[in-house]
């Protein structure tokens, strides 16, 4: 058994090797160290640019919802977009089978 590096706080990093579900984590991450508040305040946050599905979506699922709703959300989180963008293109050409990123902007 290797030795894997330990996350903050001993928590172990993701195992997941599917970039959709890595993606819903890291945002799933963002919620919880934002309070894990009701959709609502994020809906607030975002200054009403998402719905309710919007998020719902992009926390759980399914598929990936396009950049524009993942660059509103981490910047409603207090997060940087520029952080999840990899994120977003790696979930995004996983779920169109490999095909390539469809950048919406």
């Amino acid at each position: 058994m290797r030795n894997r590096p330990r996350a903050a706080a001993d928590v172990q990093p993701s195992d997941t090797d599917d970039p959709v579900e890595y993606l819903r984590t890291y945002l799933r991450g963002l919620h919880y160290a934002y309070g894990s508040l009701e959709h609502g305040v994020i809906l607030t946050a975002a200054q009403h640019t998402l719905s309710a599905d919007d998020v719902h979506r992009a926390l759980h699922g399914p598929g990936v919802p396009d950049w524009p709703v993942i660059d509103r959300l981490t910047v409603a989180l207090q997060s940087l977009p520029n952080l999840a963008r990899p994120l977003w293109r790696r979930a995004q050409t996983a779920a169109e089978g490999g095909s390539g990123p469809a950048v919406s902007s």
